[in-house]
C-alpha cells in the first residue's frame, strides 16, 4: 500500500535501523536512510528509498539528509533518531575522547536533524512525529555493566524528548523514546554472547531462578461498557487510550504489556501512567481510558470496573523467583522448600482469580 509519507532513520545501515527503515519501506513509506556507510548496506534499490553516507554528528551531514527528503519526496513527516554508540566501562576509565564520540553521535546526532525536521514540519503544518532511540539502562541500571558516560547521553536524549513533547504538542508534532535493553546487534558485537546472556534473569548465569507462576494478562474497562462476549482480542483495543503502569516503577509490567500489544499489531496510546494498580483502576472507572493488567490486579476492590479475559492466551507475565547460586542458607532453603511444597495450590489460586474474572461482580 503506498503511502506519501517520508521518514528518515539515522543508523539504518544495521541492527535496529535496518530493520525499522526495511519496515517503514515494506509499509510504503519513503524512506531516508542514513549512516557512515548506508550505500554498502545491501538495501534493495527502490524508488521509495534514498541513501545518504555520512556523520550525523555532523551538522553537514544532517543538512544533506534533510535536503534529500525534500528535494526526492517533497516532505519530512517523521524521523527516526537510532544512531547511536555505545561504550561500557568503570567510570574512571573513560577519556575525553571517549566523551567526545559519545555526545558527536548520540546527542549532535539528535540535535542538528531533529532542528532540520522539525522546522520543515512546521513549515508544512500537517504535524509530524520524532522517535528517539534511547536505553533501558539509563534508568535501570546493571551492576554488571558499568556504562555511566554513555547513559549521560541517553538519559539527556529521555528528558529532552519529554521536553520537545510538551513544547510541539499544539503543533501536532509528538516526540517519543523507545528505550530497549540489550539487543544483539552489530552494536554489541565485541560483547561477548556469554555476557549478554547473563543480562536476562531466566539466562543468567550469576543467578538461579524459578518461575512460579504466569499471571496472564487481562483487560480492564469501564463497569458502564457493555460487552458481546466474555472474551476479547487484545487487538480490539488498538485505539483505546491505554492506561499502563509507570515503566520506572515495574520495568518489566510496562515493557512485558507493551511487548504483547506489540506483538498483536499496534502500540497502546499511552495516556497515564500511575505508580500504582489502585490509581490505575480508578482512572479506568473515571473513563479516562483503558488498562492492561496481570489478572491477579482483580483482588483489588473497584467498583466501576470490569476485568475482561484476553486472547490469545498466550499473554502473560511471569513471576520469577531469583536466588544466587550455591549452597543455599537455610532460610533461603525453608523458602523455596515452601515454593516447592505450595507450587499446585499458588497456580490454582491464580487460575481460580483467572476463571472468575469473566463474573466478578464488583
Amino acid at each position: 500500500m503506498a503511502n506519501n509519507k517520508t521518514v528518515i532513520v539515522t543508523g539504518a545501515s544495521q541492527g535496529i535501523g535496518a530493520a525499522v527503515a526495511q519496515s517503514f519501506l515494506q509499509r510504503g513509506y519513503n524512506v531516508v536512510a542514513t549512516s557512515r556507510s548506508m550505500s554498502n548496506a545491501g538495501f534493495e534499490p527502490s524508488p521509495n528509498l534514498a541513501l545518504v553516507d555520512g556523520d550525523i554528528g555532523q551538522a553537514s551531514t544532517a543538512e544533506k539528509v534533510a535536503q534529500t527528503a525534500i528535494s526526492k519526496f517533497g516532505s519530512i513527516d517523521h524521523v527516526v533518531n537510532n544512531a547511536g554508540i555505545f561504550s561500557a566501562k568503570p567510570f574512571t576509565d573513560y577519556t575525553a575522547e571517549d566523551f567526545r564520540g559519545l555526545v558527536s553521535t548520540n546527542l549532535e546526532g539528535f540535535i542538528f536533524i531533529t532542528q532540520l525536521a522539525v522546522k520543515q514540519m512546521l513549515s508544512q503544518g500537517t504535524g509530524g512525529s520524532v522517535t528517539n532511540i534511547t536505553a533501558s539502562l539509563a534508568q535501570n541500571p546493571i551492576a554488571g555493566l558499568p556504562a555511566s558516560i554513555a547513559m549521560i547521553t541517553k538519559g539527556g536524549l529521555n528528558t529532552i524528548t519529554v521536553s520537545l513533547a510538551i513544547e510541539y504538542a499544539k503543533r501536532n508534532i509528538r516526540f517519543n523514546a523507545v528505550a530497549p535493553g540489550v539487543v544483539d546487534t552489530p552494536l554489541h558485537k565485541d560483547n561477548p554472547k556469554d555476557f549478554l546472556g547473563t543480562l536476562s534473569l531466566q539466562r543468567s548465569k550469576n543467578l538461579q531462578s524459578r518461575v512460579l507462576l504466569r499471571d496472564p494478562l487481562v483487560a480492564v474497562l469501564p463497569r458502564s461498557r457493555k460487552l458481546k462476549r466474555k472474551r476479547i482480542r487484545l487487538a480490539d483495543l488498538a485505539n483505546e487510550r491505554s492506561i499502563l503502569f509507570h515503566r520506572q516503577g515495574a520495568p518489566g509490567v510496562f515493557d512485558t504489556i507493551v511487548g504483547a500489544c506489540r506483538s498483536q499489531g499496534f502500540s497502546p496510546r499511552v495516556e497515564n501512567e500511575p505508580n500504582s494498580m489502585q490509581t490505575i483502576l480508578s482512572l479506568v472507572e473515571a473513563e479516562e481510558g483503558v488498562a492492561i493488567v496481570p489478572a491477579s490486579t482483580s483482588n483489588l476492590r473497584s467498583n466501576g470496573v470490569q476485568f475482561v479475559r484476553l486472547m490469545p492466551d498466550s499473554l502473560y507475565l511471569d513471576l520469577i523467583v531469583a536466588w544466587p547460586p550455591g549452597e543455599p542458607s537455610v532460610v533461603l532453603r525453608t523458602f523455596l522448600d515452601f515454593l516447592s511444597a505450595n507450587a499446585d495450590a499458588i497456580r490454582a489460586k491464580a487460575e481460580l482469580v483467572l476463571s472468575s474474572i469473566a463474573r466478578i461482580k464488583r
